[in-house]
Protein backbone atom coordinates (compact mmCIF):
# COMPACT_ATOMS: atom_id res chain seq x y z
CA UNK A 1 0.00 0.00 0.00
CA UNK A 2 1.78 3.38 -0.81
CA UNK A 3 0.96 6.73 1.00
CA UNK A 4 1.09 9.75 -0.56
CA UNK A 5 1.65 13.21 1.37
CA UNK A 6 1.34 16.57 -0.23
CA UNK A 7 3.49 18.80 0.71
CA UNK A 8 0.37 20.94 2.34
CA UNK A 9 0.63 21.10 5.83
CA UNK A 10 -0.94 24.17 7.83
CA UNK A 11 -1.94 24.85 11.42
CA UNK A 12 -5.29 25.05 11.97
CA UNK A 13 -5.74 27.95 14.91
CA UNK A 14 -9.58 26.70 15.85
CA UNK A 15 -8.38 22.91 16.99
CA UNK A 16 -5.00 23.75 17.97
CA UNK A 17 -3.51 21.57 15.38
CA UNK A 18 -1.12 20.44 12.18
CA UNK A 19 -3.48 19.44 9.25
CA UNK A 20 -2.09 17.65 6.28
CA UNK A 21 -3.55 15.81 3.10
CA UNK A 22 -2.31 11.91 3.00
CA UNK A 23 -3.67 9.75 -0.17
CA UNK A 24 -4.27 5.67 0.17
CA UNK A 25 -4.77 3.67 -3.11
CA UNK A 26 -7.82 5.91 -4.22
CA UNK A 27 -8.69 7.52 -0.80
CA UNK A 28 -7.75 10.70 0.02
CA UNK A 29 -8.06 12.92 2.89
CA UNK A 30 -7.04 14.84 5.75
CA UNK A 31 -4.78 13.91 8.67
CA UNK A 32 -4.99 15.99 11.91
CA UNK A 33 -2.50 15.84 14.75
CA UNK A 34 -2.94 17.53 17.65
CA UNK A 35 -0.36 19.43 19.92
CA UNK A 36 -0.42 17.03 22.36
CA UNK A 37 0.98 14.19 19.72
CA UNK A 38 4.07 16.82 19.10
CA UNK A 39 4.24 17.26 23.49
CA UNK A 40 5.36 14.03 22.94
CA UNK A 41 7.43 14.44 19.77
CA UNK A 42 9.39 17.27 20.87
CA UNK A 43 11.77 18.45 23.56
CA UNK A 44 10.56 21.85 24.04
CA UNK A 45 6.38 23.48 24.23
CA UNK A 46 5.09 22.89 20.49
CA UNK A 47 4.19 26.00 19.61
CA UNK A 48 2.34 26.23 16.06
CA UNK A 49 5.60 26.95 14.42
CA UNK A 50 6.91 24.15 15.99
CA UNK A 51 4.52 21.71 15.32
CA UNK A 52 5.30 22.55 11.31
CA UNK A 53 8.72 22.46 11.73
CA UNK A 54 8.38 19.29 13.29
CA UNK A 55 5.99 17.73 10.79
CA UNK A 56 8.29 19.06 7.78
CA UNK A 57 11.95 18.27 9.39
CA UNK A 58 11.18 15.00 11.28
CA UNK A 59 8.47 12.85 9.56
CA UNK A 60 9.02 9.80 9.71
CA UNK A 61 8.41 9.28 13.48
CA UNK A 62 4.96 11.35 12.60
CA UNK A 63 3.98 9.55 9.34
CA UNK A 64 4.50 6.64 10.28
CA UNK A 65 1.60 6.79 13.08
CA UNK A 66 -0.33 9.17 10.57
CA UNK A 67 0.32 6.17 7.73
CA UNK A 68 -1.50 3.49 10.19
CA UNK A 69 -4.06 5.94 11.20
CA UNK A 70 -4.78 6.25 7.65
CA UNK A 71 -4.80 2.78 6.66
CA UNK A 72 -7.16 2.46 9.53
CA UNK A 73 -9.47 4.67 8.18
CA UNK A 74 -9.62 2.71 4.51
CA UNK A 75 -10.72 0.16 6.68
CA UNK A 76 -13.68 1.38 8.40
CA UNK A 77 -14.49 2.95 5.63
CA UNK A 78 -14.23 -0.06 3.40
CA UNK A 79 -16.16 -1.53 6.33
CA UNK A 80 -19.07 0.81 5.33
CA UNK A 81 -19.05 -0.06 1.82
CA UNK A 82 -19.02 -3.29 1.91
CA UNK A 83 -20.59 -4.88 5.36
CA UNK A 84 -20.72 -8.35 4.68
CA UNK A 85 -18.32 -10.26 5.20
CA UNK A 86 -18.08 -14.76 4.45
CA UNK A 87 -15.45 -16.89 6.57
CA UNK A 88 -14.70 -19.78 5.38
CA UNK A 89 -12.30 -22.54 6.86
CA UNK A 90 -10.23 -24.33 4.20
CA UNK A 91 -9.32 -27.80 4.37
CA UNK A 92 -5.80 -28.92 4.29
CA UNK A 93 -6.39 -30.09 0.66
CA UNK A 94 -7.08 -26.48 -0.68
CA UNK A 95 -10.83 -25.26 -2.14
CA UNK A 96 -10.00 -27.17 -5.40
CA UNK A 97 -12.88 -26.77 -7.38
CA UNK A 98 -15.18 -25.37 -4.76
CA UNK A 99 -13.64 -21.91 -5.00
CA UNK A 100 -14.97 -22.08 -9.12
CA UNK A 101 -18.16 -22.58 -7.75
CA UNK A 102 -18.33 -19.95 -4.99
CA UNK A 103 -17.20 -17.96 -7.52
CA UNK A 104 -19.84 -18.45 -9.82
CA UNK A 105 -22.64 -18.00 -7.20
CA UNK A 106 -20.94 -14.39 -6.02
CA UNK A 107 -21.32 -13.25 -9.76
CA UNK A 108 -24.72 -14.40 -10.16
CA UNK A 109 -26.01 -13.38 -6.96
CA UNK A 110 -23.44 -9.97 -6.41
CA UNK A 111 -23.04 -8.96 -9.57
CA UNK A 112 -19.76 -10.04 -11.52
CA UNK A 113 -18.64 -6.24 -11.32
CA UNK A 114 -19.06 -6.32 -7.13
CA UNK A 115 -22.06 -4.19 -7.22
CA UNK A 116 -25.48 -4.57 -5.68
CA UNK A 117 -28.01 -6.62 -7.35
CA UNK A 118 -31.79 -6.76 -6.76
CA UNK A 119 -32.91 -9.26 -3.96
CA UNK A 120 -33.77 -12.66 -4.99
CA UNK A 121 -34.16 -15.65 -3.34
CA UNK A 122 -30.93 -18.06 -3.22
CA UNK A 123 -30.83 -21.59 -3.70
CA UNK A 124 -27.69 -23.27 -1.76
CA UNK A 125 -24.99 -24.84 -3.20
Amino acid sequence: MFFRFPPDARWNPERSLVEFGIGVGEYEGVVRVSRRVFQILLPETPTPERCLEAYHNKPDRLLAGCSMKAAQQAARDAERRFPVRFRIGIPPEGLGSRLDQMNAWLDSNCGADGGPQPHQAHEAW
